[in-house]
């Protein structure tokens, strides 16, 4: 008897370490990519790779006219406000944008989309992206309001780096994220150090980071596609 004892306590072992692994895989940000919560994740990413990515271009190709005009309004009210509202229609259109698929990948996999963003996309639970985008809005409306142009673009890397190391929005591995957050806080001290306002080089810094989050999951979702595939055949 003490033989089988040992043997049955050693499959209790097993089974309870197989179950403590399940759990932290289940815990883990990549483990719930699948299905249609990935589906949700890529199109949120690329959404907000190819809008930052278009304010880049228009940056670039416009020769920095939003840095232009917020660099400006410290001398003409008008263009302040217009700076402010450009900034707080981005951010309405980004909202609007992330919660529109978020709702769309919750009524397709039949759920309240309470429940679903609470189980799937916690850092948007309560409204917290919200709260987070509104108190950086904020912060962005008085540097404007103070006239202090020159320090938007640090503040906006810096931004970037809290992101990236709270792990909200993007989906990369610790060390990458971690890694990409201290060059964001470099690159901001840089630029301010050297005084450039330039809104350029945190856009483009943006959105290098969400289209190597993006491609990450365009490669899983890949992966996920040719398994499903060589299941059914």
């Amino acid at each position: 008897m003490g033989k089988d004892d040992d043997i049955q306590q050693a499959i209790n072992s097993i089974a309870l370490i197989r179950q403590v692994i399940r759990q932290a895989d289940a815990d883990t940000p990549d483990a719930k990519l699948s299905g249609i919560t990935l589906d949700a994740n890529l199109l949120v990413q690329l959404g907000v790779f190819f809008i930052v990515l278009a304010l880049s271009l228009l940056e670039l190709f416009t020769a920095g006219s939003m840095t232009e005009t917020i660099s400006s309004g410290s001398k003409n009210p008008e263009l302040m406000l217009v700076g402010i509202g450009l900034m707080g229609f981005i951010v309405a259109g980004l909202v609007l944008v992330l919660y529109f698929i978020i709702w769309r990948a919750a009524r397709h996999n039949g759920e309240e989309l309470g429940s679903y963003i609470r189980r799937n996309f916690r850092y948007m639970y309560q409204l917290s992206l919200v709260s987070d985008l509104l108190m950086k809005f904020i912060c962005l409306a008085l540097l404007i309001l103070a006239g202090k142009a020159l320090w938007i673009a640090p503040v906006l890397l810096a931004f970037t780096a809290d992101y990236l190391f709270q792990a909200r929005l993007f989906t990369l591995p610790s060390k990458a994220a971690v890694s990409l957050g201290v060059l964001c806080l470099g690159l901001g001290t840089y630029q301010f150090f050297v005084g450039s306002p330039a809104l350029l080089v945190p856009l483009l810094t943006f959105s290098i980071v969400a289209g190597l989050s993006a491609g990450r999951l365009v490669l899983r979702y890949r992966s996920q596609m040719l398994a499903e595939h060589q299941a059914a055949s």
